[in-house]
């Protein structure tokens, strides 16, 4: 520090707040040569005469101020220290509690003492604010990189994207601004995808599938992404992406027909898809139109992927090169590549750094890629601990300065919070970023295994976690943002999807039961227990009342195979008996399905009477 700064361009309140404003944590550096300067002004150097010339020592704290500087510079290594390592605390693990903090957080290494808690420091910036007492400048720390999002983004060489990404944190305290038809949206998203696995599951018993369950809030991620990127005017977005979740992203993102999906499943394949070049379904692609709220649109283009895993990613880079430079996109503005990876193959396949080490070069670039990794905390059967060296299955990613936003996957809101600043990241900068999606794997890798012979421990917390839409829903109710269901509906089969489609302002829960042998009483008991105990308790189905399950589901409740239905048994809602399993007239049908729908749903509209009249006191 021979050379002093020519100018100060701020009014400190006092010598020493002048020192740590323009010197960070060399502040000490400059004390000295303050000192020196008192002493002898001669001693020091021309220039750094006149910087102190410049300064006001009347003012407070000029004097004796070393060990108000000296503190001041502890507060500012712990603000750092936060900023850097803060994430080693975070909340990040649905199935776990965060680890101990390490030294460099606890105040009392920088000598700070609950005495300290109520005193006022300058923290040059903070949450852009200039003072702070210490107790708010932890809660500011805290919040920000201590909660359900970690950061690790101060490696970042460029001031400007570190700066630009601390002040979007710091001042959001990593929390979106969500209003209720926010909410309701991601709420809306993480039933569709629960809703998708759990048919699947039960319909097609044995099928591989590479299931989203344990990870649903990849749906909401990918709907908040590419709603800012259709409200920003962009094109299209190119997807990639591995096996695990291509079903459910097929559907609820890209908008793939259901029909087709299940026909998939029948094994009734496009015809023009023999002789070899068809493929199995979740290594297929498909593009779609999504619709961002205020009904922007943006294409959506999945890549299909028939090799394994990280294969895709070049492909995928090649793609959206090819489409900018066909459109004349120079700036790289109009087209999206969104990468998603499993947490093993991120960490362990040679191509993610491959194609990484691409993204800077002028030959190869995109204008930045967005990596989603669907972390489920296991590759296959191996632990995280037993599969990598590194901290992060991430921290490859840091080998092209890309920052890594670590999430929990059970914490919707902060998902749809980093998805959107992610989007801005590169947007403004065009360079890669890296959200960490920290969930789990419900099922086996395939559905075809059972994990717990080789994981017991983790499966044991994962059959007891709750899933993210129940516990997301619950919170909206506690927060009044929806009422509890007045009715719940039990439903086995297609007539779920009726019901869904008429519910629109019905308070009714659907609760679809597609397993009845062994029946799932305790299961259902958990379910049953999200309602108010004065919540009523249909069956619906489409058979007549004589025939269906109806009789078997009655005579469980009734029998005590539900805890605490105390003998409850649900009311019915659906066709009277008959001896035929359906009428011989189309339209009789339609207008008896449209009866039981409402019946179901206590929407208002006419009933007539079905066959031999009206069921006496059971019927809604």
């Amino acid at each position: 520090m021979n050379d002093a700064p020519a100018t100060t361009n701020f009014s400190p309140s006092s010598p020493t707040q002048a020192l740590v404003r323009q010197f960070g944590g060399n502040a000490w550096l400059a004390m000295d040569l303050l000192d020196q300067y008192r002493r002898d002004p001669r001693s020091v150097p021309e220039s750094w005469l006149r910087y102190f010339q410049g300064l006001d020592l009347s003012l407070p704290g000029s004097q004796g101020g070393r060990a108000e500087l000296e503190q001041q510079a502890r507060l500012l290594q712990l603000i750092r220290a936060y900023r850097v390592r803060g994430h080693l605390v975070a909340d990040l693990d649905p199935l776990g509690a965060p680890g101990p903090a390490p030294e460099e957080l606890e105040p009392a290494s920088y000598g700070l003492t609950p005495q300290d808690h109520d005193r006022e420091f300058f923290t040059n910036g903070l949450a852009g604010k200039d003072r702070g007492t210490l107790g708010q400048i932890l809660e500011v720390l805290r919040q920000t990189y201590c909660r359900t999002v970690g950061a690790e983004y101060m490696f970042i060489q460029e001031f400007e994207r570190r700066e630009w990404l601390q002040a979007r944190m710091e001042a959001s305290r990593n929390r979106a601004a969500l209003d209720r038809e926010d909410r309701l949206r991601i709420l809306a998203k993480l039933v569709d995808a629960e809703g998708f696995e759990r048919y699947l599951h039960a319909r097609y018993i044995g099928h591989k599938r590479f299931s989203l369950e344990g990870a649903e809030a990849l749906i909401p991620l990918l709907d908040r992404m590419l709603s800012e990127a259709a409200q920003s005017g962009l094109e299209e977005a190119v997807l990639g992406m591995p096996h695990r979740g291509r079903l459910n992203v097929l559907a609820n993102t890209v908008g793939k027909p259901l029909s087709r999906i299940f026909a998939e499943f029948e094994g009734n394949l496009d015809p023009e898809t023999t002789q070899g070049s068809g493929d199995v379904k979740y290594h297929l692609g498909a593009a779609g139109t999504h619709r961002a709220p205020g009904g922007e649109t943006i294409t959506v283009t999945l890549a299909p992927n028939p090799s394994h895993l990280e294969a895709v990613n070049p492909v995928v880079e090649g793609l959206v090169r090819a489409r900018q430079d066909l459109r004349g996109d120079l700036e790289r503005a109009r087209t999206l590549p969104i990468l998603l990876h499993g947490d093993a193959a991120f960490a362990g396949e040679g191509v993610v750094a491959e194609t990484l080490n691409l993204a800077g070069l002028e030959g190869y670039t995109t204008g930045g890629t967005i990596h989603v990794v669907v972390n489920n905390q296991i590759g296959f059967t191996t632990l995280p601990q037993d599969a990598r060296s590194s901290t992060y299955c991430t921290d490859v990613a840091r080998m092209v300065q890309a920052p890594v936003l670590h999430v929990n996957g059970d914490d919707p809101e902060a998902v749809v919070h980093v998805a959107a600043l992610a989007f801005e990241y590169r947007q403004r900068f065009r360079r890669d970023v890296v959200i960490d999606l920290v969930c789990y794997r419900r099922w086996g890798h395939n559905e075809g295994d059972e994990p717990s012979y080789t994981q017991p421990l983790m499966y044991a917390k994962i059959h007891a976690h709750r899933p993210v839409a129940e516990s997301y829903g619950e919170t909206l109710v506690r927060e009044g943002v929806i009422r509890p269901p007045e009715r719940a509906a039990l439903v086995a089969g297609k007539l779920a999807y009726d019901l869904l489609d008429a519910r629109e302002g019905a308070e009714v829960a659907i609760l679809r039961l597609e397993q009845l042998h062994p029946f799932p009483g305790a299961e259902l008991a958990r379910a049953l227990q999200r309602f108010p105990a004065s919540a009523e308790r249909v069956w619906a189905q489409e058979e007549p009342r004589n025939q269906g399950a109806w009789e078997f589901v009655r005579g469980c409740f009734l029998d005590g195979k539900v805890p605490g239905s105390a003998g409850r048994a649900p009311a019915y809602a659906g066709r009277a008996a008959a001896a035929a399993t359906a009428t011989g007239s189309h339209k009789a049908h339609l207008q008896e399905q449209a009866d039981v729908v409402r019946q179901a749903l206590a929407l208002p509209g006419p009933t007539r009477p079905k066959g031999g009249g009206k069921d006496p006191g059971a019927t809604v």
